[in-house]
This record gives structure tokens, sequence and C-alpha cells, in this order.
């Protein structure tokens, strides 16, 4: 659901920030900017996190985390936006490598590439759906509700997963 959200971000948060009186591409590069550096910067240290903590505590609270935040984006002024773009960054970081080592921890050595080539065949879809319902969803309802939207799926898939795992462990 992380790439469901970039995707959805292609096509809105410009226009977002537009309609916000922040029509320069040079804004809205620095407010991209506030994400992507935290994500960058972070990903060896949650990474390192996850090896210690094992993937799910910090995949379960960094995805809870983002969907809330992700719900805040459509209803955040251009003052308030800043800190939640570094915040989605920073839980993006938090997902992202548990996500990648649950993958290869779930699968065997034999079957790692295809679990790795299937891990990035959602996340391409979710690139792809992105932009067509995201657009969908802000031409009818505006730009709280499909970021509203997209951060419920990720809370509700969050608990899901925790649910499944949970229950999968205590068999």
């Amino acid at each position: 659901v992380d790439r469901l959200a970039v995707g959805l971000f292609v096509v809105i948060f410009p226009l977002y920030v537009d309609s916000m009186g922040a029509a320069d591409p040079a804004v809205r590069g620095r407010y991209l900017a506030l994400f992507l550096l935290p994500f960058a910067m972070f990903q060896y240290f949650t990474g390192k996190l996850a090896e210690r903590t094992g993937p799910y505590p910090p995949l379960l609270v960094g995805s809870l985390l983002y969907g809330l935040l992700l719900c805040a984006v459509g209803y955040s002024g251009l003052f308030t936006l800043w800190w939640v773009m570094i915040g989605l960054g920073l839980f993006a970081a938090v997902m992202f490598p548990p996500a990648i080592l649950l993958t290869s921890q779930l699968s065997d050595e034999a079957t790692r590439g295809s679990a790795m080539g299937g891990f990035n065949l959602a996340g391409s879809l979710g690139f792809a759906l992105g932009p067509l319902l995201g657009g969908a969803v802000y031409a009818n309802h505006g730009f709280g509700v499909a970021c509203a939207l997209c951060g419920l799926v990720e809370i509700a898939l969050a608990i899901g997963g925790w649910l499944v795992v949970r229950r999968w462990r205590y068999r």
C-alpha cells in the first residue's frame, strides 16, 4: 500500500500543493525532498533495527504511523505539510527494510529470486494503480478523501497482517 500511496502522490500531490498557492515546481520539489531525504537516510538504521527485533514490530509500527500521517496529508496546510512529509519519509524508512527482510525470511534459497520478484511486482502494481485510483477518488471526493482512503487501507492492512502473523506464530 505504501507504493500505492506513492502512485497516488504522482497525480494528486502537485495538484494539492498548487491548490494551496504553492504552484512553483521548486516548492513542490522541496516538499518531495522532505519525504525522500529521511526515507533515504534512515533505511540503513531501520534495517539494523529489523535485524534485532525481527521484521514484524517495525513493519507494524511504521505502517500504522505512515497510514495515520497519510490520512493527514489532504487536510494539512503548507506549514503542517512540511512536518507530515518528514514523518511520512521516516515511517516509510521504518517499513521498507523490514518488508524486504520478511520477504527474504519467508522464502527459501531456491525461491528467493521469485519472492523478491513478487515483492516488486506488488509494489509496481501499487505504483500503477495509485494514479488511477487516486485520480478517480480525487476527482469525485477531493484531496482529503483520497489521502485518507489510502491511509486507512494502509492501517487496515497493517492490523490485518498483524492478526495473521499473530495467529500464525501461536499455532
